[in-house]
């Protein structure tokens, strides 16, 4: 099921009705002004239905996303969970964090920050995870450290297979190309930058390639000659 609202009327009963709904495997929602008790709704709901698998939400609000991150906590079926907003706060994305440092289940996760705060603590709790196979993260401000934390994190995850970073800067992307020298479970790497990958950047990488024997598709966006 995919809706595209555009109020946040209606969602409370739509969120109370998949409680005792056993079918539904792909809910897609997007919102312009999701408020949120809409957010929470979806959160309950997650706490007790058993049989989504897939959740896509276009928030544009961080309220309600701690609530949603404490509910998957508990939940033992979604696989998929893709989440865009214009206003995560750190206090969303160290709840996500959280949630991922005790969710064995969850394993395909899409974030699309306007932050880099908390990026650090996702990275940590990901050294930790075993389970997450696929991770994309956009972001319009990630800073070094939040590009070098998720460097270390590779050094140590041996299960995440396929990595999608949209960055706008280049700093960091040295440390990721060392990390993933080492790394021998990633599969899939795309990398994308606003501005221009620098020289060292780009021999980093190919640096990496003669090393790496493991990465299967690698895709770059790059801004440089």
């Amino acid at each position: 099921m995919s809706l595209r609202l555009h109020c946040s009327e209606g969602v409370v009963a739509l969120a109370n009705a998949l409680k005792q709904n056993y079918e539904l495997r792909v809910l897609k929602l997007e919102g312009d002004s999701f408020e949120s008790d809409s957010v929470k709704a979806i959160a309950e709901m997650l706490s007790e239905n058993w049989k989504l698998q897939d959740l896509s939400l276009r928030l544009h609000c961080s309220e309600g996303v701690v609530a949603l991150a404490n509910a998957l906590k508990q939940n033992c079926d979604l696989r998929v969970l893709k989440l865009e907003g214009d206003s995560f706060e750190s206090d969303s994305v160290k709840a996500i964090a959280e949630m991922l440092s005790g969710n064995l289940w969850l394993e395909d996760l899409s974030l699309r920050l306007h932050c880099s705060e908390g990026v650090v603590a996702l990275a940590n709790a990901l050294k930790q995870n075993c389970d997450l196979r696929v991770l994309k993260l956009e972001g319009d401000s990630f800073e070094s450290d939040s590009v070098k934390a998720i460097a270390e994190m590779l050094s140590e995850n041996w299960t995440l297979q396929d990595l999608s970073l949209r960055l706008h800067c280049s700093e960091g992307v040295v440390a990721l190309a060392n990390a993933l020298k080492q790394n021998y479970t990633l599969r899939v790497l795309k990398l994308q930058l606003r501005e221009s990958f620098d020289s060292d950047s780009v021999k980093a990488i190919a640096e990496m390639l003669s090393q790496n024997t493991t990465l299967q598709e690698l895709s770059l966006k790059l801004h440089c000659s």
